[in-house]
């Protein structure tokens, strides 16, 4: 039995994404090859990221996420739970 893990807070993993925004810094040259290899992901994660955006009828949504340690990609790792005859009918 594994344990269950506690969420990481949103501000965290915020702070990942933004500190990676700029690529060019000299700390993050020993990570290129993690950011090259990770490219063939990035469909993957823009496809996941897009299943599960807000509905217009929603302001905001919680969803957790997976990401690598080196911050080179972050993954949505929730399934979108909307059915599609209820998306249509509203």
């Amino acid at each position: 039995n594994q344990g269950q893990k506690e969420d990481t807070p949103a501000e965290h993993i915020r702070k990942i994404i933004s500190d990676h925004g700029d690529m060019t810094n000299r700390k993050f040259r020993h990570d290129k090859r993690v950011y090259l290899d990770v490219l063939k992901y990035m469909p993957y994660a823009v496809l996941k990221l897009l299943e599960n955006m807000p509905m217009p009828w929603e302001h905001t949504r919680n969803i957790r996420v997976i990401y690598h340690i080196t911050g080179a990609i972050t993954f949505v790792d929730e399934i979108p739970w909307i059915i599609e005859p209820v998306f249509i009918a509203q």
